[in-house]
């Protein structure tokens, strides 16, 4: 018996920006942090993949000659080709023959493309006052190394400060402070997140108002990674760590004094940044110049000097109460004398890690897989489906040149066409000759595949929506296959092929409706992403 294949390959490309406030007198300027690049590697068949398949590297290009070195390496992972589909029935007994040749091996999925990135200048004006950097993030599908239309994914402004106007007499020097908001899961942080706020209280009422707010921050949480193949567990992830030093006044970037923020990660376990990914410095506001002497007035007194703002981190480590997963806890606040130490604590907050996916069902072997699944998008918030009458599918999780996979309303995964058609994304087998009768999901040759309970299948013959009978779905959400009778199954170009009857592992599939899984109960295409 012989079955078509799927392999799923996701990268998952993390962007950090961080943009940095200025003070009343001064322009900051916002540097820019190297970006991880995603490179592809053939695996010849051997040792590490018996049937070969790819190795998926990512690391920051230090050298920047587009190639992911052993010393540059943060990731790796070794996606392989399963093996060729077991034999179809030898026909019928006729006239002596010669025998057929051998079946052709399916092809290769195509490579996912990279998340690329393109900056252009904003010219001073409506956008932003003093100018600043576009920054435009897509994929180029069509090969013409521009990101353009429909290849866009997101595009960020960051803009430069503006220099501010010379303060009044003798007025004490404004300290930037920092507050902080949770930022609930949604478009802005699939998983939730902090708002970090940054400005000067300049009415003193203990709080940054609207108008007094220099840069806002979002760092969102670690989002869960998606179900891939089965296969042996991942090396562990990376701690990222914050490192804080504190800028003397007269430096040569904060005259005022400061901190130097420094983000990378911990890739020898020994608490220490081994690996910057990039840097950044906060600057105290400097004193405001004296104003000149009022009419018939007094010289007014100099203002005494600003309080030192501190940032401090604090690793957590895996099984803490606030982050089960590990993380860093921030910790801002005043040093008031002057020891390098934060005396007065204004907040804290504790920057998760993300939880590991669980390992995902490798497709049942065949001559013919279909192209992998790109990676999902790394930015937070998730890209909607919608068709051409402008109704909702659901939030996208995958997608090929042909087809694409979506989240529903109603929880359920389903996979169609770009024009609106339903897929068949799993090997199905029937109890009767002519792919008739009851319908199985294959679980041939693979029995200990994990498949999602609330995936929706589909059935080309009868034009059925199916979903796993409910009696075959296990506490944990996983469908757990038992053996039945089949004697047919469908192949990936959609025919029919017959088989001996025979027992098989399998899970019961049950017939359902587009408006029970989440979607319009017409579909019109063709479909467009938001």
């Amino acid at each position: 018996m012989i079955f078509p294949t799927r392999h799923a390959l996701a990268a998952l490309l993390a962007l950090t920006l961080v943009a940095c406030g200025g003070d009343d007198d001064d322009t900051a300027t916002t540097p820019t942090g190297q970006v991880p690049t995603v490179e592809l590697r053939d695996i010849s068949p051997g040792e590490t993949c018996e049937f070969g398949g790819v190795e998926l590297r990512s690391g920051v290009d230090a050298d920047n000659d587009g190639v992911v070195d052993t010393s540059e390496l943060d990731f790796s992972r070794a996606v392989c080709n399963g093996e060729d589909g077991r034999d179809g029935l030898n026909g019928t007994n006729g006239q002596d023959g010669t025998n057929g040749r051998n079946g052709d091996d399916g092809t290769n999925g195509e490579d996912g493309l990279t998340l690329e990135v393109e900056t252009s200048v904003i010219e001073p004006g409506l956008v932003c006052e003093s100018g600043g950097t576009l920054f435009t993030f897509g994929y180029d599908d069509n090969n013409d190394d521009a990101i353009s239309g429909d290849e866009i994914v997101e595009e960020v402004e960051v803009c430069n400060g503006t220099d501010g106007t010379n303060g009044e007499n003798g007025q004490d020097g404004l300290t930037l402070e920092v507050e902080t908001s949770v930022i609930e899961p949604g478009l802005v942080c699939a998983n939730g997140g902090t708002l970090f706020t940054f400005g000067y209280d300049t009415n003193d009422d203990d709080a940054i108002s609207e108008d007094e707010v220099v840069d806002t921050v979002e760092v969102c949480n670690g989002r869960d990674g998606t179900d891939g193949q089965d296969g042996t567990n991942g090396q562990d992830g990376m701690t990222s760590l914050m490192e804080l030093e504190t800028l003397a006044e007269g430096d040569a970037t904060c005259a005022a004094g400061g901190v130097r923020l420094r983000v990378g990660f911990d890739t020898t376990g020994d608490g220490n940044i081994d690996d910057t990914s990039s840097t950044r410095e906060i600057c105290n506001g400097t004193d405001g110049e004296n104003g000149e002497n009022g009419e018939n007035g007094e010289n007014g007194e100099n203002g005494e000097d600003g309080l030192s703002s501190l940032v401090e981190t604090t690793v957590l480590n895996t099984g803490d109460p606030n982050c089960p997963n590990g993380g860093v806890q921030v910790t801002f606040g005043y040093d008031t004398t002057e020891d390098g130490n934060i005396d007065q604590v204004t907040s804290t907050e504790s920057v998760c890690n993300g939880t590991d996916g669980e390992n995902g069902d490798p497709g049942p072997a065949g001559p013919q897989g279909p192209a992998g699944e790109d990676g999902e998008n790394a930015s937070g918030g998730g890209t909607t489906l919608v068709d051409g009458n402008g109704a909702t599918l659901g939030l996208v999780i995958g997608s090929t040149d042909a087809d694409i996979s979506v989240l529903t309303s109603a929880g359920y995964r389903v996979t169609m066409t770009w024009t609106g058609e339903f897929v068949n994304a799993a090997t199905l087998e029937y109890s009767s000759a002519g792919c008739a009768g009851s319908v199985y999901l294959s679980y041939y040759n693979n029995e200990t595949r994990k498949v999602w309970g609330r995936s929706v299948f589909y059935n080309p013959f009868t034009d059925t929506l199916l979903l796993a009978s409910s009696s075959s779905i296990g506490a944990d959400g996983i469908i757990v296959p038992t053996n039945a009778t089949v004697a047919s199954y469908l192949e990936a170009a959609g025919t029919c092929s017959e088989l001996t009857p025979e027992s098989s592992p399998t899970a019961p599939l049950v017939s359902t409706t587009a408006t029970t899984v989440g979607l319009p109960s017409t579909i019109v295409g063709p479909l467009t992403l938001q």
